[in-house]
């Protein structure tokens, strides 16, 4: 009997190591199957009998499920279909997120950082549920100023947002939110005030009053709306877990500073942190929520889970994306249909999902990619006979949402003019002050792992595939159908044979169902041509084989145009990087002095990890003179929430 090298995506539980100590998923089937071979979920083994179950929980879902019926093509959801399904999603842990941001005051040419924490809401620790996080910045009238994607590793990512002249000046809202907090309603996000001052556009005498109550003068506004003198107070808000040691309280300018972490305990100091050192604004900003206020607040909150009868699916072990597969004639869901994903790139991705009941599929990308252009087409015969429709699955009603309005004053003229400069300045030399974008580490699929592959510069060059594939290419030929399109053949390491098996062709990472596209294609711009020639099961479709043709230019996509083919842009995940320390040492101080330094930010730290009793960190300081912040926030790995702050001054 043949067998099949099966790469497709094996089926998993949810409430697998997810329930506290729960049942795991066994019993209940759901009628809302997901059949996709990208994303299988069942049911969850009830704790109590159905009769009695169905008693408590008088929810009608029927009634409810088909009046949104119609709108679950328009997000990444599925529709709880009885009591059952919702009791065994509702045993799920749900999550909320903390987001820790260097500032709550930013000018155009400054950078917004932060880091985020997902965290478990039974138990308060890193949350291992989802994967992906989305940070927004909201304006008024349910502007959106950005939609970031992050990546989660056991629970924390991290990303920055470089505010440009376009955006201006105002109050925002920060959220942060996974899609399985979505249940819950945007009253869960986390939800923090952000000031943006854009000096740089006009029409903004709206904003100018005569007061100076938003000024304040070597003061410093703490957590809880009262003022301390940084003469009076150093240390901020003590924490039981950690102490935070500066070397000494004044420094002078590119003068370094040493810090000492300390654990207090590590039984129960160990964790993850973020640190930022910036320079406290003398004019007054939003007061950001330390771990410690959000937890409190949180925990005043009314948490109600799984609002509606249906539920946006966690983003259990990737990115997820939905859509569904509709007939051009009817518009009727179309089910058991195969559906083909192709991310284009030097990484690209490939993966084949089956449409379920109500027409719907799912793909999950695990895999890292480096390019947001993607290809989605409906795979076998009369393939022109149905459409794809994708899901939107960030739409959320925001206009409930209230924003304070921002004041300036005349008297801050001077002040905004000297910030701004020193953005200027530091923006233009950026090019010798540059974050580090981190490598993208892939675990590519198997179709990256050709064991044959023909360099076409190697050998004589031919113009047509049929000269190529007869004169230099072994393994591989070509016949004809019926109707005379060519269609590729790959010989079987074995030599077993069977007649209707097709090799799975792609070409810069775009699948190509239609062989005789690739056989008209210029053979000269062919750069290399890699085969796979065992048989194997992807996404539930069997293939002889993979033919990979590289191009020269990489853009065959921009030539392969068809109707039955779907272009979608994604939305990519940021990608991790090294932020940028300022050095100071007797190597680079004949470089280093005659470049000027107006950073307001001297540190930012996204992934700390504590895991022994001390950690020194050191940093330098900036031609800025003025009081600094050192901040510290995170969650010990028990879940307890760590705020610490210290005052420094640089003369």
């Amino acid at each position: 009997m043949q067998k099949y090298r099966n790469f497709g995506l094996n089926k998993n539980h949810l409430g697998a190591g997810l329930l506290e100590g729960k049942a795991g998923p066994r019993d209940i089937k759901r009628k809302q199957a997901f059949d996709s071979d990208s994303y299988a979920v069942e049911g969850i083994k009830p704790m109590i009998g159905i009769k009695e179950m169905n008693k408590k929980m008088k929810i009608k879902t029927t009634l409810i499920a088909m009046s949104v019926a119609c709108l679950s093509s328009l997000y990444s959801q599925s529709i709880l279909e009885n009591d059952q399904e919702l009791y065994g999603y509702d045993q799920i842990h749900g999550e909320r997120v903390y987001i820790h941001h260097n500032s709550s005051l930013l000018f155009s040419g400054e950078n917004l950082y932060y880091s985020l924490y997902c965290l478990n809401q039974k138990t308060n620790r890193l949350s291992s549920l989802s994967k992906i996080g989305y940070v927004e910045l909201l304006g008024e009238n349910e502007q959106l100023i950005f939609r970031h994607k992050i990546k989660l590793i056991s629970g924390l990512g991290q990303g920055n947002f470089f505010v440009p002249t376009t955006v201006p000046s105002g109050n925002y809202k920060l959220l942060g939110y996974t899609q399985w907090m979505k249940n819950s309603g945007k009253d869960y996000f986390f939800n923090s005030d952000i000031s943006i001052i854009n000096p740089y556009q006009g029409n903004q005498n709206s904003k100018i009053k005569e007061t100076n109550t938003l000024e304040i003068d070597s003061i410093y506004k703490n957590d809880f709306g009262g003022h301390v003198e940084t003469s009076f107070k150093n240390q901020m808000n003590p924490d039981e877990n950690i102490k935070l040691v500066a070397n000494k309280k004044n420094y002078g300018r590119r003068e370094q500073v040493r810090v000492l972490f300390q654990a207090l305990d590590k039984s129960t100091s160990y964790g993850n942190y973020s640190i930022s050192v910036r320079k406290i604004s003398t004019i007054s900003e939003p007061r950001k929520l330390t771990a410690k206020t959000f937890m409190k607040a949180y925990q005043k909150s009314n948490y109600t889970k799984l609002i509606n009868d249906y539920i946006h699916l966690p983003e259990l072990r990737g990115e997820l994306l939905s859509g569904k597969v509709v007939s051009k004639t009817t518009e009727l869901a179309v089910k058991d249909k195969k559906v083909a994903l192709s991310i284009l790139g030097s990484k690209f991705v490939i993966d084949i999902a089956n449409t379920n009941a109500e027409g719907t599929f799912y793909f999950n990308l695990k895999e890292d990619y480096d390019n947001k252009n993607a290809q989605i087409q409906v795979v076998g015969d009369k393939r022109e006979d149905y459409k794809i429709v994708m899901d939107q699955p960030f739409l959320m009603d925001y206009r409930t949402m209230t924003f304070d309005e921002l004041v300036l004053t005349p008297r801050m003229s001077d002040l905004i003019l000297e910030r701004s400069i020193h953005n200027q300045i530091e923006n233009a030399y950026l090019q010798v002050k540059p974050d580090t974008v981190m490598q993208i580490h892939s675990s590519l699929g198997f179709y990256h792992e050709f064991p044959i592959v023909y360099n076409l510069d190697d050998y004589t060059r031919f113009t047509t595939m049929d000269e190529v594939i007869v004169e230099i290419i072994d393994y591989v030929w070509t016949d004809r159908k019926k109707n005379g399109d060519h269609v590729f053949r790959v010989r079987d390491p074995g030599y077993i044979s069977e007649p209707n098996l097709f090799p799975l062709i792609i070409v810069d990472g775009v699948l190509i169902q239609k062989h005789e596209d690739i056989m008209d294609f210029n053979a000269r711009k062919i750069k290399a041509i890699k085969i796979f020639r065992d048989k194997l099961s992807f996404g539930m479709q069997k293939y002889q084989g993979v033919v990979y043709f590289e191009t020269l230019d990489g853009n065959f996509q921009n030539i392969l145009s068809t109707e039955d083919v779907t272009h979608i842009e994604l939305l990519r995940p940021l990608p991790t990087k090294k932020y940028f320390r300022q050095n100071y040492d007797l190597e680079t101080k004949l470089v280093t002095d005659h470049i000027p330094d107006y950073r307001h930010q001297l540190l930012w730290m996204p992934n700390l990890k504590l895991n022994t009793l001390e950690i020194p960190i050191n940093f330098f300081t900036s031609d800025v003179s003025g009081t600094y912040e050192i901040c510290l926030e995170g969650f010990t790995l028990e879940g307890e929430p760590v705020s610490l702050k210290e005052l420094i001054s640089v003369n």
